[in-house]
């Protein structure tokens, strides 16, 4: 069982060093969101085209892409 932890610890640690490359942020002052709307498109992007098995090594669910990718960008 530890090593389940360990290696879903490991795969959100490269799951969000890889998303914070794709969509880096900016540090540009965005009042109407275009941005932040875009980096979302891109993770979102990203994720969906990765496999059920890919997507399951990284601790996410198909249908969680959406939330994961809202929470990846905003968490920057």
């Amino acid at each position: 069982m530890a090593q389940a932890t360990t290696t879903h610890a490991t795969a959100g640690a490269v799951l969000n060093d890889t998303l914070r490359d794709i969509a880096a942020a900016t540090g540009r002052f965005d009042p109407l969101g275009i941005v932040t709307g875009f980096r979302i498109y891109r993770v979102y992007t990203y994720l969906s085209q990765r496999s059920d098995v890919e997507l399951h090594e990284m601790g996410i669910a198909r249908d969680d892409i959406p939330q994961v990718a809202m929470k990846m960008v905003r968490a920057d």
